[in-house]
């Protein structure tokens, strides 16, 4: 294995700049969805072992063991809310799975558009979103190719149907 195959890109940020590579955290193997999966995901979200263990207040070992299946260590809720904090959607996303949902980011510190512009960016959204299904149908079947490349456009869709319902919600003067 090289110096590079256990490094992952993060998407590019919103600012424009180049996101910092994530290493991944061991090779070994860990169930799809197991709590220690999502771990090992949320401790490369922050930038891997190393910040990890800064974060956390822990050792390398006790950081490796978090995520490794051999080990009776377990991530604790607040350490959980530490990851997340610092900006890993990891467990966000594992528990409403489990939930029987999505979890669906708002963009941080994003200005307030108008409604209209709101629901604009929704249905542009769902359009792209839609030609992408409906390519991928052309031959009666979505493929994993395919169908990894409408996740991000459907997740893109989501998160600006999730902002349209905010604002409709503020307007309506509940709490969100």
């Amino acid at each position: 294995m090289s110096k590079g195959d256990n490094l992952r890109c993060l998407p590019p940020r919103e600012d424009g700049r180049k996101a910092p590579a994530r290493r991944a955290i061991g090779i070994k193997r860990r169930p799809a969805g197991s709590l220690k999966a999502v771990t090992a995901e949320a401790i490369a979200d922050v930038g891997g072992v190393r910040p990890a263990m800064a974060l956390l207040g822990l050792s390398e070992t006790r950081v490796y063991a978090l995520a490794d299946m051999g080990e009776p260590d377990e991530v604790t809720p607040a350490r959980m809310e530490a990851l997340s904090a610092a900006g890993s959607a990891a467990f966000a996303n594992h528990f409403a799975l489990l939930a029987g949902g999505i979890y669906v980011p708002l963009p941080r510190g994003a200005d307030p558009a108008g409604l209209h512009l709101l629901t604009a960016e929704a249905t542009a959204d769902f359009g792209v979103f839609a030609a992408t299904i409906v390519m991928a149908l052309a031959d009666g079947r979505v493929t994993r190719a395919e169908a990894r490349e409408a996740i991000p456009r459907l997740d893109e869709a989501l998160t600006a149907l999730t902002r349209l319902r905010s604002e409709l919600v503020d307007i309506e003067g509940r709490e969100v």
